[in-house]
């Protein structure tokens, strides 16, 4: 622990083995006074912050984080864990995340951004119309609940997820990218801007975006490798070559099927979405 002026520095202990640089596990549990203006933790462990009202900055590498009953703004990037903020006033939130789970319940007074590449994202925002929000995943689901939303306009863009409402209505491009559409919510010049789209993840998170859905085509191959065994094992060569042209075929079809708009027409209760 060392300080510099305001700055107060935690580091914890390195070791080394050899040419290794080993960091020793160790848990802290950090108390600071209501002046605090600003802090940034950088970890490859669990973040859980409770209560902060300050400026803060926070990167998890590897680990899960969460933020309960804060206030203020704050920047999350984490590489490859999972991240929840709950409860309290968001003034301005800038989250990415490489490969994890997001999930955002809390009150939204001005800008969120939240961008995930290989992860789903379950948002949960307070609003009285005025926020912008802006969510985007390239290789997840978004749902969206919009209880507590009271005014502003909804937008949204598919096309490697779906987006799921409250009342588990989905819109979903099967095929493609998916038709932009546009809803209003209620008065107020806020938005809530939804977009799947591999297109959409950050330039820096992308490496571990691709990096993390080759190592599940890789991973995925031994398994389809023993079924297709098995497969012709017990099916005749010609069966088995009917099957497959049937199921390519049947992928094939789904390109055709028609654009899900059912939650544009929820939200402004039976009016249906306007193409941009």
């Amino acid at each position: 622990m060392s300080r510099q002026g305001p700055v107060l520095r935690i580091e914890t202990p390195v070791r080394f083995r050899g040419l290794l640089r080993l960091r020793q596990a160790v848990r802290l549990e950090v108390t600071v006074p209501p002046a605090l203006a600003r802090y940034h933790v950088r970890t490859t462990g669990d973040v859980e912050l409770v209560g902060l009202a300050a400026t803060g900055r926070v990167e998890p590498k590897a680990g899960d984080f969460t933020a309960r009953s804060r206030a203020g703004e704050l920047v999350i990037q984490s590489g490859a864990g999972d991240v929840e903020v709950r409860d309290g006033v968001i003034e301005r939130l800038t989250l990415q995340s490489g490969a994890g789970d997001v999930e955002c319940a809390a009150h939204f007074t001005g800008r969120a951004s939240i961008a995930t590449g290989a992860g789903d994202v379950t948002l949960r925002p307070e609003s009285e119309g005025d926020a912008e929000i802006e969510v985007k995943s390239g290789f997840g689901d978004v749902t969206l609940h919009l209880d507590w939303v009271r005014g502003g306009s909804l937008e949204m863009r598919t096309g490697a997820g779906s987006v799921e409402g409250t009342a588990g209505i989905r819109f979903t491009r099967r095929g493609g990218i998916g038709v932009y559409s546009a809803d209003v919510l209620g008065p107020g010049s806020g938005f809530i801007r939804l977009t799947t789209l591999l297109a959409a993840v950050p330039p820096g998170v992308l490496g571990r975006t691709m990096g993390g859905a080759c190592a599940l085509n890789t991973a995925a191959v031994p398994p389809g490798v023993a079924v297709a065994g098995a497969l012709m094992i017990a099916l005749p060569l010609a069966l088995l070559w009917i099957l497959l042209g049937a199921l390519t075929l049947a992928t094939g079809l789904t390109l055709a099927a028609p654009v899900e708009d059912d939650l544009a027409r929820a939200v402004s209760g039976g009016a249906g979405p306007r193409e941009l």
